[in-house]
């Protein structure tokens, strides 16, 4: 194929990291004509609105019989579908949702071989079904994301411990290239993350709390190669009380300063104010990637000092980060840890809520009534450990 008219830039196929591997800069060329077409009805303002077919494959029951959905399709264009803006899980608005179908038997449902041409919300989802076969599709123009997984609690079906994303390449994605928001484990292994916005973005919540068990929850970003900028999802509930996120050889290139901004190879997630997990990091591998940019950790925010969300002080999550370098690829020293300032704004802006006016009055008189100086008795402020507190911060 020639370009008509002829392209007056150089563009590059490939580029090779300075450990000899080398990344496709190049989209695939895909068919999505197919001769079976599911299409949405087209009208004057049918673009503008947004608003296309959809499918939905799920259960019903009548009287005392269950009635369970399935559809099998294999070389099937789904064209002008999806509807934009419906965003409940309880009313899917995709081009192709299963919903609470739970474990599915061997090829009762699945979709092979097609294409979603135009979807103005996500392409596909999987809503409390798992089991089924998705494979060797296409997806072009999706308002949302290409696939959307998620298994709900109760009514969608019995809990299950571990999901996992293996052998992915992305490239260019406006957003996330991988998003996973469960309470599952996670693991993203074997995948390359080129030139998007935000590479990996994994959230563990909680089970209710009535029901959580102290199950250890594991999200493990990807290998080997990352190169996000931004962008971040928030979570729709309270982390999960156990859990610890392990990378482990990962390989970061080209995380520098621009023009657009700054690139940061780990941070810690901005709206995950309640808490985050420990992180436990080696083989860590950086390419063109200035130090300063290889950890940043977010400072608590203010706006968050409200009756309706931290009450009067700082939320915790962005106060108590602990990261681990076990192999000292990271921060230069083996079993060296970063940690977050815990005690900024102690006795300083009021408006954080923090202060040695906090202790209670009970721990500051001695048995006799006199006064303990706080600045005597509790002399250091933060989180101290045994090892040199190391950490980028805002």
């Amino acid at each position: 194929m020639r370009p008509v008219p002829p392209a007056t830039l150089t563009h590059w196929e490939t580029h090779t990291l300075e450990d000899g591997t080398s990344i496709t800069l190049a989209g695939e060329v895909a068919l999505l004509s197919r001769n079976v077409v599911v299409e949405g009805n087209t009208y004057e303002n049918f673009a503008a609105d947004s608003f296309g077919g959809r499918i939905v494959v799920s259960k019903r029951t009548v009287g005392d019989v269950e009635y369970v959905g399935s559809a099998q399709l294999d070389g099937v264009e789904l064209r002008n579908m999806g509807q934009e803006g419906f965003t409940d899980l309880d009313d899917p608005r995709y081009s192709l949702a299963y919903v609470g179908l739970g474990t599915l038997d061997t090829d009762s449902s699945y979709v092979k071989r097609s294409s979603f041409n135009l979807n103005y919300n996500v392409a596909l989802g999987l809503l409390g079904t798992s089991g089924m076969q998705v494979e060797d599709n296409v997806v072009y123009y999706a308002l949302d994301s290409g696939e959307w997984r998620t298994w709900k609690k109760g009514a969608m079906g019995a809990l299950t411990d571990c999901r996992r994303i293996n052998n992915f390449y992305a490239w260019r994605i406006s957003s996330t290239a991988f998003y996973y928001q469960y309470y599952a484990s996670s693991l993203i292994t074997n995948v390359v993350s080129v030139d998007n916005r935000l590479g990996v973005n994994q959230i563990i919540y909680s089970l209710d709390l009535v029901a959580m068990l102290p199950i250890q929850r594991l999200p493990t970003p990807p290998t080997p190669v990352l190169a996000p900028k931004m962008g971040f999802s928030k979570a729709g509930t309270y982390p999960a009380l156990y859990g610890s996120t392990h990378i482990e050889s990962v390989t970061f290139s080209n995380y520098e300063n621009s023009n657009c901004g700054r690139d940061i190879a780990l941070l810690a997630h901005p709206d995950s104010e309640d808490a985050i997990h420990p992180v436990f990091v080696q083989g860590l591998t950086f390419h063109q990637t200035p130090q300063e940019d290889y950890l940043f950790i977010p400072r608590a925010k203010l706006s968050s000092v409200d009756p309706s969300d931290c009450v009067d002080m700082d939320c915790d999550g962005h106060k108590k980060v602990v990261l681990r370098d076990l192999d000292g690829s990271l921060l230069g020293v083996s079993d060296a840890t970063a940690i977050s300032q815990a005690e900024h704004e102690w006795d300083g802006n009021p408006s954080h809520g923090v202060g040695d006016y906090r202790i209670p009055v009970s721990l500051k008189q001695n048995d006799d009534g006199t006064q303990i100086e706080a600045v005597d008795k509790f002399p250091n402020k933060g989180k101290l450990c045994n090892y040199k507190p190391v950490a980028s911060r805002a």
